[in-house]
C-alpha cells in the first residue's frame, strides 16, 4: 500500500497573501480618466443609481446596453430629479439627527447647517448659468440636465415641499420649504420668460 506524500508548499506572509487574494477577487484593469468631483456629484451619482434601478431592475448594466442601442426606455429627466431631490433631503435629515444628538449649544449650530445646505442647493440650483457635472467619463445621456430649465426647478420644489410636508424636525421643515419655495418661484419665472 503506498503512503500519500505530503508536499510542503513555500510559506508566505499574510500581507502577501492577501495581496494574492485581492488581485483574484480585484484584478486590475485599465483606469478610466473621471474628471474631479464636483460640490454636488455624489448626490447626482447616488440619484443616478435610483434612476437606473428602477428603470432596470437588478440589472442595470443590461439596460445600459439597450440604451445605447435604442435610445426608447431612457429614463425621463423628471425622475433623475426627484432621486435627486430626495437624495438632498435624505443628507438634511442625516444632518438633522446629528445636530439633535449634539448638546443645546450645539442644536442652535446643527440649525444653522442644515439651513445652510438647503439654502446652498437652492441657490445653486436657481443661480444662472448653473450647470450640473455629468462626472462620467464621455458624454452626458439626452435626457441628463446639465443647465436647470424652469420646469426641473419645479420638480425639484415639489420634492421639497413634500419632503417639508413629511419632516419631524420644525426647523427641518421650514429650511426644506424654504427651499421649494426658492425653486417653485424661480422655476415659474423662467417658464415665463
Amino acid at each position: 500500500m503506498a503512503t500519500p506524500q505530503t508536499q510542503h508548499l513555500p510559506s508566505i506572509s499574510v500581507e502577501q497573501m492577501l495581496s494574492l487574494v485581492e488581485s483574484i477577487i480585484n484584478p486590475l484593469v485599465p483606469s478610466i480618466p473621471i474628471p474631479p468631483p464636483e460640490r454636488w456629484d455624489r448626490l447626482v451619482r447616488v440619484a443616478l443609481g435610483r434612476v437606473l434601478w428602477l428603470a432596470a431592475g437588478p440589472s442595470p448594466l443590461a439596460w445600459l446596453d439597450r440604451v445605447e442601442l435604442n435610445p426608447q426606455p431612457l429614463p425621463p429627466r423628471s425622475l433623475f430629479l426627484k432621486a435627486l431631490a430626495q437624495e438632498v433631503i435624505s443628507h438634511t435629515g442625516l444632518l438633522q439627527e446629528l445636530a439633535s444628538a449634539l448638546s443645546t449649544d450645539g442644536e442652535q449650530k446643527g440649525i444653522i447647517i442644515i439651513g445652510g445646505y438647503v439654502s446652498r442647493f437652492a441657490d445653486e440650483f436657481c443661480g444662472n448659468g448653473f450647470r450640473l457635472g455629468w462626472g462620467h467619463p464621455g458624454p452626458p445621456p439626452q435626457w441628463f440636465p446639465t443647465e436647470m430649465t424652469g420646469a426641473d426647478l419645479i420638480v425639484l420644489a415639489s420634492q421639497f415641499a413634500l419632503g417639508a410636508k413629511e419632516a419631524f424636525n420644525p426647523e427641518l421643515r421650514t429650511a426644506l420649504a424654504g427651499a421649494a419655495s426658492k425653486l417653485a418661484q424661480t422655476g415659474a419665472a423662467r417658464m415665463q420668460g
